[in-house]
C-alpha cells in the first residue's frame, strides 16, 4: 500500500511526450479508522466564464457563453486580464452557491415548472 502512495504522490514528468501520459488521481488520507468509523469525502466541480458576470444589455440575462467568446480574439491583453478575473470570479460563485447547498444539507427548492409555450 505504501509503494502505491509513493507512485501516486512522487514526482512524474514535468513535460508529457503525449497525452496519454497525462492524467489526474484524487487522493485522501491516510486515516485511522476504527471499525465502524466513517470518512466523508465531497466533491464539487466548479466551472465558471466570464460571460457570466457580463449581462446582455437587451435582455437582462448573462451573455450565451458561446456567443460571447466570439468577441474574444480582437480584444488586447489588459481586456483579457479582466475578463479572465471576472471568470474566476463567477466560478468562486459557483464554488460559494456549491457550499450553500451543501451546508443546506442539499435542501434548496425546486426549479420552476417549465412554461407551455405555443406558436
Amino acid at each position: 500500500m505504501a509503494d502505491q502512495y509513493d507512485i501516486f504522490t512522487g514526482p512524474n514528468t514535468p513535460d508529457p511526450p503525449s497525452e496519454q501520459m497525462q492524467w489526474s488521481d484524487q487522493i485522501w488520507g491516510p486515516y485511522n479508522l476504527a471499525p465502524g468509523d466513517k470518512a466523508k469525502v465531497v466533491v464539487v466541480y466548479g466551472f465558471g466564464s466570464a460571460a457570466d458576470m457580463a449581462s446582455n444589455t437587451e435582455t437582462g440575462y448573462p451573455h450565451d457563453m458561446i456567443q460571447w467568446s466570439f468577441n474574444f480574439g480582437n480584444v488586447g491583453d489588459d481586456e483579457r486580464k479582466q475578463r479572465l478575473a471576472r471568470g474566476e470570479e463567477a466560478m468562486l460563485r459557483h464554488l460559494d452557491h456549491a457550499q450553500f447547498v451543501y451546508n443546506a444539507g442539499f435542501d434548496v427548492p425546486d426549479s420552476p415548472p417549465d412554461v407551455e409555450f405555443f406558436q
